[in-house]
């Protein structure tokens, strides 16, 4: 199940292709980051569940973007593409899978998961990381 924002249709040399877009809508210091340090992680994960629903449901996509909406420095949006990974597909895949054939079917719910400490060997690490508030 997913419910991707749109699928829109887009010429590029000649060729319709059809193009899978995630509007977001972030807060100024959330987009400052998406236009430093590009695409997060969760966001490229999100864009290939939908991928994979959409190709379940018969739907070729050609590309997928993030496109977040700026409304702090006028009304503009990015264009941000998300390349396929095929690799990533099919962990997301192998992942529902497993959740679904060893959690829903049987009617059981996994056990949350904790944080571990982190072991630190190099001790003014350590000690920055306990004045920071980390366990470390």
């Amino acid at each position: 199940i997913g419910t991707p924002d749109d699928i829109t249709l887009r010429l590029r040399n000649g060729k319709r292709e059809r193009v899978l877009l995630d509007y977001k809508c972030p807060g100024k210091e959330i987009l400052d980051g998406y236009k430093k340090d590009g695409v997060p992680f969760g966001y490229t994960a999100q864009l290939h569940h939908y991928l994979i629903v959409a190709k379940d449901a018969g739907i070729k996509i050609n590309a997928l973007q993030l496109v977040p909406f700026d409304y702090h420095g006028g009304a503009n949006t990015l264009i941000m593409p998300v390349s396929h990974d095929p690799a990533l597909e099919q962990e997301i895949k192998d992942t529902a899978e497993v959740l679904w054939d060893q959690f829903v079917m049987r009617g059981r719910v996994p056990e949350p998961m904790t944080a571990q400490p982190l072991r630190v060997e190099a001790p003014e690490v350590g000690d920055a990381m306990r004045r920071a508030g980390v366990a470390a």
